[in-house]
């Protein structure tokens, strides 16, 4: 189930590539399945939140269908890419028992290496992710993938101590989840690969035992069914598109879901591909979504939204001045020094169809820094616009290795609304935002000029103000 992406950008790691919609941010769409949260040990914790991904630039079947993965954290040594399983994914710079993340700003967790631990904690083959909300991870490498050694959890603890157990096993070449088990040895879930079917099937041998399957179909064992553990059967039907340019890509062009709500999407033609930096980078240009059409059913009429990609400008840094594209798992448009912007834009239709124009409805230009990061976001409805401008903690002016710890995080927010053609009339507000360098908000200024400050004590606490926390 090693983690296999063409591409390596933090634009992944915002949230709209994986809630189960088009992401205006990157062009792709990304498909997610939540599936039921494991609750171990008479629901003492820790809790396991599964889902399924699709990742159009997911070229493998990492053993849960081509494209597709559980959201698994996982540490591959070979390329030292640590995936959590938040989404986030970093290229690990350092070395020794506690190794340096280049591209980790804010201290949101901890990756160790137990092979180079000193005393007693020493274990070759292990790694721990210790996360700030108290979850700790276990990490051991298991072979069996194609692609390399991986590191895999064979347990979590929660902050309380509280244990589950993770098994694995080998579909040829892939490594995928076997069985969760708590500390009674109750067994949560258990994953079955065959070659066209994959299942997983929660609580099993339980009266409230659930199973959830996905049909695996062509050559390539692509997943074109997932069912629900219901009684008709329900559940999405899924199909892709292929480029002959980009050999192992699959983009989704239909879906159909349990409520018989159909979701359709074309992708861009040549002049219109998503280009990787460099003069010639020596890659095939990547697909993007042109226009998403939801049909709800139930006799509601579609939705059509068609995207735009103004200037050639996009989350991989084309047209960046001297930027070559490389692929060693960092950020490529990090390496940017100048003040980089990409942008799209969002047009949603009524009465159209992929090929037909219809009436404008509603059109959103969003405009991203070299960091990803919105900066600025103009809706219009008919003659009516918001205009929504970010000011970061970011200097641009700065390497990323010179950015402060905070700087993804807003520091001023300004709103104004106005009627196109009316010169000189609108109403605006702004307010602010201050952070530690731990990323944690010590005061705000809110638009009426009320002032709020917040303080925060170390977990050891500090005398005459803070109790040490439990």
């Amino acid at each position: 189930m090693t983690h296999s992406s063409d591409v390596s950008s933090s634009a992944f790691s915002f949230m709209g590539f994986f809630a189960g919609s088009m992401d205006p941010r990157t062009g792709q769409y990304g498909l997610s399945i939540t599936l039921p949260t494991l609750m171990g040990n008479d629901l003492a914790g820790p809790n396991l939140e599964c889902s399924l991904a699709f990742s159009s630039l997911n070229t493998r079947d990492s053993g849960y269908g081509h494209g597709w993965n559980l959201n698994l954290s996982q540490y591959t040594p070979h390329n030292r890419i640590l995936a959590l399983s938040t989404g986030e994914t970093f290229k690990v710079t350092g070395s020794g028992y506690q190794p340096e993340i280049a591209e980790k700003k804010l201290d949101t967790f901890h990756f160790y290496d137990l092979g180079r631990a000193p005393g007693a904690e020493n274990r070759p083959g292990f790694y721990k992710v210790v996360h700030k909300s108290g979850l700790v991870e276990l990490l051991q490498l298991i072979d069996g993938d194609v692609a390399g050694r991986t590191a895999l959890p064979v347990e979590l603890q929660s902050m309380y101590g509280r244990k589950l157990a993770l098994r694995y096993q080998i579909f040829p070449g892939q490594l995928i989840l076997k069985a969760v088990a708590d500390e009674a040895g109750r067994q949560l879930l258990d994953v079955v690969r065959q070659n066209d079917e994959l299942t997983f099937t929660f609580w099993p041998g339980e009266a409230e035992t659930a199973t959830y399957r996905l049909l695996l179909r062509r050559s390539d064992r692509r997943v074109e069914r997932v069912t629900l553990p219901s009684d008709d059967g329900a559940g999405w039907d899924i199909h892709y598109e292929t480029f002959d340019t980009l050999p192992g890509h699959l983009y989704v062009q239909y879906v159909r879901g349990p409520s018989g709500a159909v979701e359709t999407l074309n992708h861009s033609g040549e002049h219109r591909d998503l280009r990787f930096p460099g003069d010639p980078s020596g890659r095939p240009p990547l697909r993007r979504v042109t226009s998403h059409q939801l049909a709800p059913g139930g006799g509601q009429p579609a939705v059509l939204t068609r995207y735009r990609y103004p200037g050639g400008y996009n989350f991989l840094g084309y047209g960046a001045q001297g930027l070559s594209y490389q692929e060693d798992g960092l950020d490529n448009l990090y390496r940017v020094r100048e003040a980089y912007r990409y942008s799209s834009v969002s047009t949603v239709e009524e009465g159209a169809t992929h090929a037909k124009a219809g009436t404008v409805l509603r059109t959103i230009s969003r405009t991203y820094n070299r960091f990803h990061l919105l900066v600025e976001e103009v809706t219009q409805q008919g003659q009516n616009v918001y205009t929504q401008a970010t000011d970061y903690a970011a200097d641009e002016q700065l390497p990323f290795s010179a950015q402060p710890a905070y700087f993804q995080m807003p520091a001023k927010v300004t709103r104004r609304w106005y009627v196109d053609g009316v010169v000189g009339e609108y109403f605006e507000e702004s307010e602010t935002s201050a952070y530690d360098p731990y990323g944690n908000l010590v005061e705000t200024v809110a638009a009426d000029g009320s002032r709020t400050t917040y303080e925060w004590y170390p977990a050891e606490g500090l005398v005459g103000h803070c109790p040490p926390d439990p």
